[in-house]
């Protein structure tokens, strides 16, 4: 089996054009990285294959604690010279390949033990003491420094502080791996991480041991944390190599566990959300994200209602609250995206149905809730919403259209305005009425697509610039009337 020696994975072209590049200067600056991560949460999952596990990984650990000195450019340097070390010292011990495969060991299994060693016996990458100490007494390790969940840590200056856990010694062996064209990819149990030799042959990949690689099977990871429950053996989700975005939102999780337990509960919204729409098969991280956003809302209703006497999490009893009260409008869909996945993951599609609905209507440019929708009636074959289509009751109010007529013909009406103003050259009526007509029925993709095809064409835009200058003209001379 002929292994080639390859680079880092090809950056993906964003919607902005941007391309971040290993040493790219948007990744050296907190400002950077931030507008770096935002295109990324908003990238399609097929395009994550073409992107570099180590930069996505260091990109999360961004303003968490112990991530105050994090210089991506210099880590991804460092990584890229432990790969250089671990290729050299492979080809230089090649001839210790024949007598290991008389004993039955396959060439992928050697050069990833190889690849192993040089990593934790070279380079340094071991386990954290103290988190091996809290898990040896029986303490479950908070997620509290950075530098043990993502590979900065383990690319440290200092060759004795090179520290992680089995949230980050997995990426950086996967990291190093690819860059060597070895086929590896991330798997996971319900509370671990471990790599995957995924090609002619499969094994699993255990580094996080005091020791070298173990090749440990399926089953040893069936039981790892006290055994899977049958919903977590029905997920499809863990014990087999994990897809690219799905590696991704392993990051994002780590994130999210590392502002929870630094108490910053409010900020967890986004990254729980789009982790669960990246890797939406995780049910064990779907309860736990509706733990967190619980722990948020409840933070929120102490500080705006300090009277009120607040329950704590573990409180079975429900507390009840207007959560629009609490969230500002782009947290909505967030909400109602964690609250889906959970409502899913307990087996009630009715409510679930209306969480991703109404997280599509609070946000009718995402793409991501969009695609969460069609996942969730694709895999549970729920069928369109029948005809006559009534219009959203509820807080779901937001029509930018008035029509006269019976509320059953609303949406024949809002269809066929939307073709005739397109047909006239209308655009921004046409997108006004598709609009509308996604708060029917945001199940309807064909709705969706149109709408984002319109607002693509150059003469949208030109109409567009056109009601806004107008507007301002409008505001400026009332202003100038009132003074």
């Amino acid at each position: 089996m002929a292994m080639v020696p390859g680079k880092a994975s090809l950056p993906v072209t964003f919607r902005s054009g941007f391309r971040p590049k290993v040493g790219d200067s948007l990744l050296g600056f907190p400002e950077g990285r931030e507008s770096v991560l935002n295109e990324l949460l908003e990238t399609p999952p097929d395009e994550f294959g073409r992107l570099d596990l180590a930069v996505l990984n260091l990109l999360c650990a961004s303003s968490l604690p112990g991530s105050e000195n994090l210089d991506i450019p210099k880590c991804l340097s460092r990584l890229n010279r432990l790969t250089a070390f671990v290729k050299a010292s492979t080809e230089r011990n090649l001839h210790r390949l024949s007598t290991e495969q008389e004993t039955g060991r396959s060439e992928a299994n050697w050069r990833m033990g190889m690849l192993v060693t040089n990593v934790k016996r070279d380079f340094g990458a071991s386990y954290s003491p103290s988190v091996r100490d809290d898990l040896l007494a029986g303490v479950e390790a908070p997620f509290s420094d950075s530098r043990e969940s993502f590979i900065h840590g383990l690319l440290d200056d200092d060759p004795n502080r090179r520290w992680g856990t089995c949230a980050s010694i997995p990426v950086l062996i996967t990291a190093v791996a690819r860059r060597l064209g070895y086929p590896v990819r991330l798997a996971v149990t319900r509370t671990h991480l471990y790599a995957r030799w995924e090609g002619a042959e499969c094994f699993n990949i255990e580094a996080s041991n005091p020791a070298g690689m173990s090749v440990l099977p399926d089953d040893h990871y069936r039981g790892h944390g006290g055994g899977m429950t049958g919903e977590e053996e029905k997920s499809g989700f863990y014990l087999r190599a994990l897809q690219p975005a799905e590696e991704f939102a392993v990051c994002l999780k780590a994130r999210v566990a590392c502002l929870r337990d630094a108490a910053r509960y409010e900020e967890t919204l986004l990254w729980s959300a789009r982790a669960l729409q990246f890797a939406p098969d995780d049910t064990y991280f779907a309860k736990g994200a509706h733990y967190v956003l619980d722990i948020a809302l409840k933070h929120r209703l102490r500080i705006k209602h300090p009277e009120r006497k607040i329950p704590p999490p573990e409180d079975p009893n429900p507390i009840f609250f207007n959560a629009g009260e609490l969230l500002a409008p782009h947290e909505l869909s967030l909400c109602m995206t964690i609250v889906a996945h959970f409502k899913e993951s307990q087996g009630n599609l009715t409510e679930a149905r209306e969480e991703y609905e109404n997280a599509c209507r609070h946000n009718f440019h995402g793409e991501n809730e969009q695609r969460d929708l069609q996942r969730f009636l694709l895999k549970h074959r729920l069928p369109r919403r029948a005809n006559p289509l009534l219009s959203p009751q509820g807080p779901i109010r937001f029509r930018r259209i008035r029509l006269t007529g019976k509320p059953s013909d609303e949406a024949a009406m809002l269809r066929q305005l939307a073709s005739e103003c397109e047909r006239k050259g209308e655009l921004l009526k046409a997108r006004d009425a598709l609009h509308d007509l996604y708060m029917f029925d945001p199940g309807d993709a064909e709705v969706f697509q149109r709408a984002r095809a319109i607002e693509q064409r150059p003469q949208f835009h030109v109409q567009l610039k056109a009601v806004v200058k107008e507007r301002r003209r409008v505001l400026q001379a009332s202003g100038e009337h009132r003074r």
